[in-house]
C-alpha cells in the first residue's frame, strides 16, 4: 500500500505554552498576568519568569512602559524658551503691522527684549504656522 502525502507530514509543533505570537510580541493575558503577580502579589521577576517564560528584561519594559507617569509618543519635550504670553504677543504684533513683519528676527528679539538666538524665534513662529 502506498503512503499518501498527507500521511508523510510531521505532525506540527504544539503552540507555545507561554502564548507568545510568531511576531514576538505577548497577548493581553499574559500582560495582566505580569502586572498581578509582580505589583499585587509581590513575586520577584525571577519567579514570575518561571512561572509564565517571560523574560525579565520584556517584564521590565512592560511595568517601565504602562505606568501613570508615561507621557505617551508625542511627549511635550523640552519647554519653550519663549514664555506663551511674549509669543502671543509677537503673533498679534506680526498679524496687525507690516512695518514689524518686516523687520528682521535679530530686531524682533531686540524689540521683545528675548534672550534667544534667531533659530529659536524663527522655530517658535513656525510651529504657530508663520
Amino acid at each position: 500500500m502506498a503512503v499518501t502525502r498527507s500521511q508523510r507530514r510531521t505532525p506540527s509543533p504544539a503552540p507555545d505554552t507561554r502564548g507568545k505570537k510568531g511576531n514576538g510580541e505577548y497577548p493581553t493575558p499574559a500582560r495582566v498576568r505580569v502586572f498581578q503577580m509582580r505589583t499585587e502579589l509581590g513575586y520577584s521577576a525571577k519567579s514570575v519568569e518561571k512561572e509564565t517564560g517571560i523574560p525579565i528584561r520584556t517584564q521590565g519594559y512592560w511595568l517601565r512602559s504602562h505606568n501613570e507617569r508615561r507621557t505617551g509618543k508625542n511627549r511635550p519635550g523640552r519647554p519653550s524658551k519663549i514664555p506663551g504670553d511674549t509669543l502671543d504677543q509677537i503673533i498679534k504684533d506680526l498679524a496687525g503691522h507690516y512695518s514689524i513683519r518686516k523687520l528682521d528676527y535679530e530686531t524682533q528679539i531686540k524689540r521683545y527684549n528675548l534672550n534667544v538666538c534667531v533659530n529659536t524665534l524663527r522655530t517658535a513662529l513656525q510651529q504657530q504656522g508663520l
